[in-house]
């Protein structure tokens, strides 16, 4: 085994370890930034798009799940339902004949 064979093979296996270390760290940030969130009134959660519910249950998620990015995934499903169920038309019937024949 050569010497630069071997630096590449210790680079490696730092850089394999590091990764998952880095990882859990930014999470770890993250849910830091979440608890500040807790302290916000609701009308002020309502102006950024989330409820008090999303962020106790994001709060819970696993430490290796990105709770910010399932934070803002989950808002966003919810504000879609929500415009979707407020903004719905019924469907649109065609007038049928009385004799059943599609015109």
């Amino acid at each position: 085994m050569t010497i630069i064979t071997a630096v590449r093979t210790d680079a490696w296996d730092e850089a394999a370890f590091r990764g998952p270390l880095l990882h859990l760290w930014q999470s770890w940030r993250l849910r830091r930034k979440l608890r500040r969130l807790r302290h916000l009134e609701d009308r002020v959660l309502d102006d950024i798009g989330i409820t008090r519910e999303e962020v106790a249950w994001a709060a819970c998620l696993p430490i290796g799940v990105n709770a910010a990015l399932a934070l803002q995934d989950r808002a966003k499903r919810r504000r879609k339902v929500e415009f979707e169920r407020l903004y719905a038309f019924p469907p649109l019937r065609r007038a049928m004949p009385a004799d059943g024949v599609d015109v």
